[in-house]
């Protein structure tokens, strides 16, 4: 059986600590010639590992400090669209939770630009929804959803209770692709008697999910901003021969 590449064992290594608590919240990494020494290895395989280890949110990378385990604080990267906010609790070490809120169904004509983006006429309908999720019991986030009836025609109100994501894909609806906005608002009254929180900042996570062409869903997170963030990252580097090589020897 062939030996797994270098770059995967030094990232299974630093999972395995972290994961079961060895490297806790803010522990600093070794640096990248330290852990070449350590594991007899190119720096280029460590950086390898280590950014691997960035983009599944284990480490954060500072440059000029070094390397960290990531702080308790849920972070998302803004490239990450192929799960739920179900999934997102789960991946945060949480058991989710959902409460339906409100659940009514609107004339398309309520909300004209809506309803223009969605293609409806003024007669159609909308599924309107606010759910409230919970992360280990504790409130995470208000979740708005306007879900058009034209490509859902009826919704289980009780399977609301439950990721919204595995519900279309039982109906096989297919999201094809996502466009989203991120801003920053202060809480109503009622978000603050659901959240749970005071004047602070709320993040809020819009998110207009297409079937095909069309836009079918609309979405707004509202998430306690001390606790959630969402980041991303883009990374430009010129490959050297040995990267290249390295490349290569992956293909094959």
């Amino acid at each position: 059986m062939k030996d797994i590449p270098k770059y995967l064992e030094i990232e299974a290594y630093f999972i395995d600590k972290i994961e079961n608590k060895e490297f806790d919240h803010g522990y600093k990494i070794p640096s990248e010639d330290e852990l070449c020494k350590l594991f007899n290895t190119s720096r280029m395989t460590v950086n390898k590992a280590l950014t691997r280890l960035r983009e599944k949110k284990y480490i954060t990378r500072t440059p000029r400090k070094g390397s960290f385990v990531s702080h308790e604080r849920h972070k998302k990267m803004a490239s990450d669209h192929t799960k739920s906010l179900t999934q997102d609790i789960i991946n945060f070490g949480m058991v989710p939770s959902i409460k339906v809120i409100e659940y009514r169904v609107i004339r398309a004509c309520e909300h004209p630009s809506l309803a223009k983006m969605m293609e409806l006429e003024d007669g159609d309908y909308i599924h309107y929804f606010i759910r409230l999720r919970y992360g280990d019991g504790k409130p995470f986030a208000l979740s708005y959803t306007y879900l058009s009836a034209k490509v859902v025609p009826e919704i289980n109100v009780k399977a609301l209770e439950g990721s919204l994501n595995e519900y279309l894909q039982s109906k096989n609806i297919t999201r094809s692709f996502l466009s989203s906005e991120f801003s920053a608002t202060l809480p109503t009254a009622e978000q603050k008697k659901w959240l749970e929180c005071d004047d602070i900042a709320l993040l809020k996570y819009s998110l207009f999910w297409h079937t095909g062409d069309l836009l079918f869903e609309y979405t707004n997170h509202y998430f306690i901003g001390n606790l959630y963030s969402i980041t991303n990252t883009l990374e430009i580097k010129k490959m050297d021969d040995e990267q290249i090589q390295l490349e290569k020897q992956e293909l094959d």
